[in-house]
């Protein structure tokens, strides 16, 4: 048995896609938990339609805390907005059981055909490639922690960039890690068309900059807009 936790905050154009994405799984051993952060749209009437367990959330970190907390088995956090294929849950298990792991994360695909998009998420995934073995990072679209582990992580709730990054560094101080380049999961493109390619990747890269120097990333360094588009 597995928990899987997905912050929320006016998802309902896209939590529907997920929550029926993880449906159709060839893996049915799983609990469902909804992190919401007081959604003005459907997203917990959805949450509730699909059987899932709702929690209070909050910006994305607060929510994978809080969801987290609630979790009764390992856990994986998914963004609202990533897709799978029916066999992910279940070749994810069996590489993370085959290599023995405590936490770990897959490359994460765009859903859309422009190449400056396909760049912006072939850079961010060579990063997590390359930094894995030296100084550990996962996209929040999908990391997978024991249980046990997260237990054991401190979990920076404050910061208002980069708490995933942070979290899976803490959190292979207590385990071990791996990137899986062999599966993936598919995110929305809302993002980077909103914002462009260049503000985008310089809106992923100086806060992480700044979070390895140490700087306090409770305070906004960049805009960052949440359920918005």
């Amino acid at each position: 048995m597995i928990s899987i936790v997905i912050p929320c905050f006016n998802e309902e154009k896209y939590l529907p896609q997920l929550l029926k994405s993880i449906k159709n799984q060839t893996f049915k051993n799983y609990e469902i938990i909804v992190a919401d952060n007081d959604s003005t749209d459907n997203s917990r009437q959805i949450a509730r339609k699909y059987g899932c367990r709702i929690v209070s959330g909050g910006l994305p970190g607060k929510g994978r805390f809080n969801g987290g907390k609630a979790a009764d088995h390992d856990i994986i956090f998914f963004d609202a907005d990533v897709l799978i294929k029916k066999d992910f849950l279940e070749r994810f298990l069996f590489f993370i059981e085959k290599y023995d792991l405590d936490i770990a994360t897959c490359t994460v695909r765009p859903l859309c055909s422009k190449l400056s998009h396909k760049l912006f998420y072939f850079l961010k995934n060579l990063f997590v490639y390359l930094t894995h073995n030296i100084y550990p990072h996962a996209q929040g679209q999908c990391i997978f922690v024991k249980k046990s582990i997260f237990k054991k992580t401190r979990y920076d709730t404050s910061m208002k960039h980069g708490d995933e990054h942070d979290f899976v560094y803490r959190a292979t101080k207590h385990g071990k890690f791996k990137f899986i380049t062999r599966l993936c999961v598919y995110n929305y493109c809302r993002r980077i068309q909103k914002e462009g390619f260049f503000r985008l990747l310089f809106k992923s890269i100086y806060p992480e900059l700044l979070r390895i120097i140490g700087y306090d990333l409770s305070k906004t360094v960049v805009d960052y807009e949440w359920g918005k588009f």
